[in-house]
């Protein structure tokens, strides 16, 4: 979890594989709850943030499938994330 000077308000983070797809209702819910709301946008290249800086992690699709990733590097960018994250939790919780 990042350091928040208040615990109720999370800093959301999405990985966005294409331009045309976003958080719909997501947004929507975490807007009126208060909550941050960030995007790496991976077609254009942008990396995402440090793990740290990130409560939450939504990481949406794509029209690529996995056994496409000689084709889209993205996919290679978006596992490496994940798998960051996904080991940040582990070191955090045990």
């Amino acid at each position: 979890m990042s350091l928040n000077q208040d615990p109720s308000i999370l800093k959301i983070h999405y990985l966005q594989h294409v331009p045309f797809e976003g958080l719909g209702s997501i947004a929507t819910w975490a807007q009126a709850a208060g909550h941050q709301i960030n995007v790496t946008r991976l077609y254009a290249g942008e990396r995402p943030p440090d793990i740290d800086l990130i409560d939450w992690l939504i990481i949406m699709g794509g029209q690529m499938n996995i056994a496409e990733e000689e084709h889209y590097n993205r996919i290679n960018q978006s596992m490496e994330s994940i798998l960051e994250y996904l080991a940040g939790i582990t070191d955090n919780r045990g």
